[in-house]
């Protein structure tokens, strides 16, 4: 004798049989897209958290000469072996970093400024998804003077950072700041 318990399960799962050839070929046919990479990873460091917010990422030939300049490019493709890398091409990633110490947030470079890359520039929506607004930090150090670090410092003419103060090292400073360095505006 059939039970109605059975009856309403085999009519449940009439159509989903039905279907299972169909949803087995749909499924087959979605490409694996591999691992995703976190645009905001925070830890601790001692006392301190970190955050590190990924604000893009190029893609070049190399790794040699731009690293390993000093070698030869046979030596470094045999180290990029060595360490499951392609020997042939590199990709550089954008990093600034949040320091909460607990009493004050320092971020560390500030990217690459809005359109100065396909993949870049959103810092500032990535440091709200994280938590931190552009007016909460207090201290914007910056490591090196490349666009890649300092894109990100201004925006139409006005500071990103309204609150923060700034700081480099002397060198890097007196470096940049040379008469000699600086570009003429009529060129």
């Amino acid at each position: 004798m059939v039970k109605r318990r059975d009856l309403l399960i085999g009519a449940a799962a009439a159509p989903v049989a039905a279907l299972g050839p169909r949803v087995e070929s749909v499924l087959a046919a979605a490409p694996k897209l591999g691992a995703t990479r976190p645009t905001v990873y925070r830890f601790a460091l001692g006392s301190f958290e970190v955050t590190t917010i990924l604000d893009g990422a190029i893609r070049l030939g190399g790794p040699h000469p731009v690293f390993g300049a000093d070698q030869t490019p046979e030596t470094v493709a045999s180290l990029a072996a060595e360490n499951h890398l392609p020997a042939d091409r590199m990709e550089i990633a954008f990093t600034p970093v949040v320091v909460n110490t607990g009493s004050e947030l320092l971020l560390f470079d500030t990217g690459n400024g809005a359109g100065s890359r396909p993949d870049a520039g959103n810092l500032l929506a990535l440091l709200e998804s994280a938590g931190f607004g552009a007016e909460r930090i207090d201290t914007v150090v910056i490591t090196h003077m490349h666009p890649d670090h300092i894109g990100g410092l201004m925006d139409e003419g006005e500071p990103v950072f309204p609150a923060a103060r700034y700081v480099t090292s002397a060198t890097e400073y007196d470096f940049w700041s040379h008469d000699d360095r600086l570009f003429d505006e009529a060129t």
